[in-house]
């Protein structure tokens, strides 16, 4: 729930579906329904990820020699010709997975001051986000 409402202030407002000169508005019927209906698809979708994400990570081991890991993300590569962008990502994704081998860096992470300064900044972000998104919510309505 978290997650989605982070992306509805933030992301959903400003870029889809929220946005507030959306013409899909005037098709699904009053204001009202239509920021209800787009809100609960943002919370929903918000929490799709998370769930997915989180099997994804406990069912695949990490990237390494072992061949049950790599065939596991193979076919994550047919993406990686055919977008640049994910090209980008994938290099971020392996830089990630190179640095989770350092223990130090791992532990520093993992700690409570990390968690705590994580939820602060991802929290400040969402304040932040917070006037706009009740603005175009304001507007659709």
């Amino acid at each position: 729930m978290a997650f989605g409402a982070l992306l509805a202030a933030v992301a959903a407002t400003r870029v889809e579906p929220l946005r507030a000169d959306n013409p899909d508005f005037g098709l699904v019927g009053p204001g009202w329904l239509a920021a209800l209906a787009f809100g609960a698809l943002v919370l929903l979708h918000g929490m799709l990820v998370a769930a997915i994400a989180g099997r994804y990570s406990r069912a695949l081991p990490l990237i390494s020699t072992d061949r049950r890991a790599l065939l596991g993300h193979a076919p994550l590569l047919v993406l990686v010709p055919a977008f640049p962008l994910i090209a980008v990502v994938a290099a971020f994704g392996a830089a990630a997975v190179g640095l989770s081998r350092v223990t130090s860096l791992v532990e520093t992470l993992r700690s409570r001051r990390a968690l705590v300064g994580g939820r602060v900044i991802l929290g400040g972000v969402g304040v932040a986000a917070l006037p706009g998104a009740i603005a175009a919510f304001a507007e659709i309505v």
